[in-house]
């Protein structure tokens, strides 16, 4: 996919997008004309003009202006994610095989706007470890000890794991479950453990 192309997905995003379009006028004015475009008459289907054609073609400063908002936000995500050269971000990912914890650096460093998914990814494994960890109620100790207790050599990896976040934890100062957005709901914290984070070497093993 070529440069023209990629600029044209990422006007579509916020051209396209129906919320967008009632909070800004001039982006729904734009959609509507490329849209017209494919159906100039009844019956006569064409292929819509570019929405970067229209966008230089067409007098709406509001809705260049809310692109241009987005693509330097867009920009600045990027930039604190990955930093510049020497900065701490690039050194963190450098090292980032000793620990793994380079989406946590990236969250950080993310601007407060960064929108977050609603229910937390438990497809994540750290996610999942952290689940179990506030669902236990005793903390790192706690999930410890019942992977410990598991004694099976399929939940070492966990066991590492564990260790690996406690220690980025105690580094940074950071809660990770705040961070990636795990929540227990009121009640359920402090239930008999069950641990359902998937290990490495056994990706279907659940410890109870």
């Amino acid at each position: 996919m070529d440069t023209a192309h990629l600029v044209e997905a990422l006007l579509a995003g916020p051209v396209c997008s129906d919320e967008a379009g009632e909070a800004y006028p001039e982006l729904d004015r734009l959609r509507g004309w490329v849209e017209g475009s494919a159906q100039l008459t009844p019956g006569d289907a064409r292929e819509p003009i570019p929405l970067q054609y229209a966008l230089c073609t067409l007098d709406l400063p509001a809705a260049r202006g809310v692109i241009r908002h987005a693509a330097q936000a867009l920009l600045a995500l990027l930039d604190a994610v990955d930093g510049s050269t020497g900065s701490p971000q690039v050194a963190a990912r450098a090292t980032d095989t000793l620990d793994g914890c380079s989406k946590f650096r990236a969250l950080l460093a993310a601007p407060d706007w960064l929108l977050r998914p609603v229910e937390p990814d438990t497809r994540d494994f750290d996610v999942a470890l952290l689940l179990e960890r506030e669902l236990g109620g005793q903390g790192w100790p706690g999930l410890l000890g019942a992977l410990h207790r598991a004694g099976s050599v399929e939940w070492q990896p966990a066991i590492r794991r564990c260790r690996e976040l406690m220690r980025f934890e105690a580094e940074t100062g950071v809660d990770l479950a705040q961070l990636m957005g795990v929540q227990v709901p009121p009640g359920e914290g402090g239930a008999a453990m069950e641990i359902k984070a998937r290990s490495a070497a056994a990706p279907e093993t659940r410890v109870r």
